[in-house]
Order: C-alpha cells, then sequence, then structure tokens
C-alpha cells in the first residue's frame, strides 16, 4: 500500500459523515446485502466477514485503532480490496453498530412496561461494556440499520403502553438513551481507570483521606455533612437503576399531567 492510504481513507470517511453524494450507500447495505451467490469466482472476503473483524478490533483496540488497513491486516487481506466492499472507516463503523444491536432482544410481552423499559435499559448497558467504542461514534445519528430500528421500535411500543402521546414517545426514547449512555460511559471510564492505574475507587479515596481532617470544613459544606452523617454515601443502591426508576416515575406522572394541562 501506498503511503497515501490515510488520506484516501479521511477522505472517504468525510463523504459518509454527511458530505458525500451517496448518503444511502450504507443503507442500502444494510438492507440489501450483496448476494452471496454471485457469478463468477467465489470472493475471499465477504461484508459480513469485514464487519465481524472491526467490531473484534473495536472491542480489544477501542475505535482510535479501527481503520481499514487495521482491519485488512486482521484479514489478511489488502487494504484496498476492502473498498470493493465498504467505501471507508465511517461506513464500516455504521454497519457495526447496527450489527451489535443484533445482541439485543424484545423483551416479555407479557412483562409491565415498566419491566420493560428496564429490561431494555439494562441489555443496552451491557452492550455498551462489551462494546465501549459504540460510546465514542455520535449515536444522535444513528444508523438505520434493520437491527437498529427493530431495537428502537421495541422501545417505542413499550412506550406507548404507558400511555404517553406519541411527541411524548419520542422524546421519552431519547431521554432513556441520553440517560443510559452517560451512565455506560462513566462506568466504562471508571473500568479503564482501574485498568490504566490498577488503583480501585475505594482505594483512589482512600489513599486521600487526609482531605476530609485537613481541608473538608463542615460549616462550609452544611449538605455534604449531612448525607456523610447519615449514612447517606454508603448507601448500597445501585445508582443507575435508581436513575432510571426515577425517570420512569416521571414518564408514569406524564399523562396524568398531560390530561390535566388539557382539562384546566
Amino acid at each position: 500500500m501506498s503511503e497515501d492510504d490515510d488520506t484516501v481513507e479521511q477522505e472517504r470517511s468525510r463523504a459518509t459523515s454527511g458530505h458525500g453524494t451517496d448518503p444511502l450507500r450504507s443503507i442500502r447495505l444494510m438492507w440489501e446485502p450483496p448476494s452471496h451467490e454471485a457469478r463468477g469466482r467465489k470472493p475471499r472476503l465477504s461484508l459480513s466477514q469485514i464487519i465481524d473483524a472491526g467490531i473484534t478490533l473495536a472491542d480489544r483496540s477501542g475505535v482510535d485503532a479501527l481503520s481499514m488497513r487495521n482491519v485488512a491486516a486482521s484479514l489478511g487481506a489488502g487494504t484496498m480490496s476492502l473498498y470493493t466492499y465498504i467505501s471507508s472507516k465511517a461506513e464500516l463503523l455504521e454497519l457495526m453498530v447496527d450489527r451489535v444491536h443484533a445482541e439485543m432482544t424484545l423483551t416479555e410481552p407479557g412483562a409491565g412496561w415498566r419491566e420493560q423499559v428496564i429490561d431494555l435499559a439494562q441489555q443496552f448497558w451491557r452492550l455498551y461494556h462489551r462494546h465501549p467504542w459504540m460510546l465514542q461514534s455520535n449515536l444522535q445519528r444513528q444508523s438505520l440499520g434493520p437491527n437498529v430500528i427493530d431495537v428502537a421500535e421495541g422501545l417505542f411500543v413499550v412506550l406507548e403502553k404507558a400511555g404517553l402521546d406519541p411527541a411524548a414517545r419520542a422524546h421519552s426514547a431519547s431521554l432513556l438513551s441520553h440517560y443510559i449512555q452517560g451512565a455506560a460511559r462513566n462506568s466504562i471510564l471508571e473500568i479503564q481507570s482501574v485498568e490504566t492505574t490498577g488503583m480501585s475507587m475505594e482505594e483512589y479515596y482512600s489513599a486521600r483521606a487526609d482531605f476530609w481532617e485537613t481541608y473538608f470544613d463542615v460549616q462550609r459544606f452544611p449538605a455534604h455533612t449531612a448525607i456523610w452523617e447519615a449514612g447517606g454515601f454508603d448507601d448500597q443502591t445501585d445508582p443507575f437503576v435508581f436513575g432510571l426508576e426515577r425517570i420512569l416515575d416521571g414518564l408514569e406522572a406524564l399523562p396524568a399531567a398531560a390530561a390535566g394541562q388539557r382539562t384546566s
């Protein structure tokens, strides 16, 4: 390969990030993947193999290591051979995001809507921890692949059971996505910090215990002091579940609040 590969790849990435002449190319690849029964000699690679190799590479080394050159090397192929199937890293990433959404399963239809939302939220939590590179992508510009849309459809159906109107369902799905992604990102960063430093959260604060005696002023920080004296900082409630439950409390109250506004 020539040393111009990176420049080519950067140009191709820009082309699939909203500046390309064919923004539907990646959508066609997800909804109408190339047939395995093409005429002529059987190709050495397949689109599915390239996507799986990208996922494996990103899972192991992060999205920064994801390049067409590295993916090709992991497959024992030349970089330019990948461009027969995928036009850029950005396009590959979009296909990867859709592929991993296939790991999600729809919730039990007989369960209550809150239980179904919690189940989906916990599935997303595990998905992001298995594939942390997803949170380095702009998930606002979601992949419009079949697996992503299936999962979004499932969430909309569940939120409809909560009695939410169409606009509220759309906003609630966005709210839940933002919360889950933010909480998962913080959790993953902590895991990475432990791996990098070899120091747990408890060890981190234990090494800084003198702060409380030397600098902390109970008069200046009465709210902190009240929580500490009541044991609030030692509570073992799962903070992810606690936050999720509070969001669901708000969504549960939304239909009645909307009805009250209409009658007032």
